[in-house]
């Protein structure tokens, strides 16, 4: 009688599924393209550390240069954003000096950007593409 109470305990167990709530829901690129008020391209010219924590991961701050605006209207041509890299609510792409990537924004105001989602950056690969510098 133990034996059999145990063995369908372990079977109802079994059937339980597996928690979701720290998974990421995938978004299809359309929708972070019509989510953004700014898609722009831009290269990261530092990286700061800010600090680290295990809830949080790893906080840094990038500063950016505008190398074009694919989506939006804006003045400025620089802009810092803030990133979370790591830990349980860390799910943003780590950055570093050079990187060129598309940058998905919500907003972009006094040279501070947010991000339109979690990671909604897209990384270029090193070398395929490079900025055309003209002498004035």
């Amino acid at each position: 009688m133990k034996i059999t109470l145990a063995c369908a305990i372990a079977f109802f167990i079994m059937q339980i599924q597996p928690a979701s709530g720290s998974q990421i829901a995938s978004t299809p690129v359309a929708g972070l393209a019509d989510a953004s008020a700014f898609i722009v391209i831009g290269t990261v010219e530092k990286v700061e550390r800010l600090s680290a924590s295990d809830t949080y991961g790893e906080v840094s701050l990038a500063y950016v240069t505008i190398v074009s605006t694919i989506k939006g209207k804006t003045l400025e041509s620089n802009f810092k954003l803030q990133l979370h890299i790591g830990g349980l609510r860390g799910f943003d792409v780590p950055l570093s000096k050079g990187t060129q990537a598309v940058f998905f924004l919500r907003s972009i105001e006094s040279g501070e950007a947010r991000l339109t989602a979690w990671g909604s950056v897209a990384l270029l690969r090193p070398g395929y593409f490079h900025q055309d510098r003209f002498a004035a």
